[in-house]
């Protein structure tokens, strides 16, 4: 009888409970783990996903070409992870008017006028919010770059662009790689 009506008292709680409560949101694979952050395995698919078109239309070719692309992309997402993470470190920020105007100048580049660029944007597979979201990355990792080579790069022997560049990449490899040594991460 006891247990009869704590049925009861369940299930009529559970009928109170409130109908508009979200169900669970299922957390997909791991790609990656650096430090504290989680790679989920959705979030490289859609990184992922303005690249397929590019890919061989051969169906044995285009699986090995998909796991080149997905190891690829999980590498560079942990970089920008990484990246991100000593950006805010050093307070490097970017601001919404840095992404627009960056935006702008890719547009001016290219010939075409913002509009123009998003229509070209999205016909490449990206979102216009994954496309800012790269520009802003772009962004972060080029003034990461610059904070972290701060009066590293002799600009006398560097006077060429050319060389600067060289100099800044080599410097950025290896800031990344001090930053690999530091942190935990596991790709899986």
């Amino acid at each position: 009888m006891r247990r009869a009506s704590a049925l009861a008292a369940l299930a009529m709680a559970l009928s109170s409970a409130p109908a508009s409560a979200a169900p669970p949101t299922p957390i997909d694979g791991v790609a990656a783990v650096v430090d504290d952050v989680v790679i989920f395995r959705s979030d490289v698919a859609v990184r992922m996903r303005p690249h397929e078109a590019r890919l061989s239309k051969d169906p044995g070719k285009r699986r090995d070409e998909l796991g080149e692309l997905y190891f690829v992309t999980v590498r560079h997402m942990v970089d920008e992870t990484l990246i991100a993470k000593d950006a805010r470190r050093l307070h490097v920020d970017v601001t919404d008017a840095e992404v627009a105007a960056g935006i702008v100048a890719v547009a001016a580049q290219n010939k075409l006028t913002p509009p123009e660029l998003e229509a070209e944007v999205v016909k490449a597979g990206f979102t216009v919010a994954s496309y800012e979201a790269e520009v802003r990355r772009q962004i972060v990792d080029g003034k990461w770059s610059v904070a972290r080579a701060m009066g590293k790069v002799d600009r006398k022997k560097t006077s060429d662009p050319a060389a600067f560049d060289a100099a800044l990449e080599k410097l950025r490899s290896k800031a990344l790689g001090e930053l690999k040594k530091q942190a935990f991460v596991e790709i899986r």
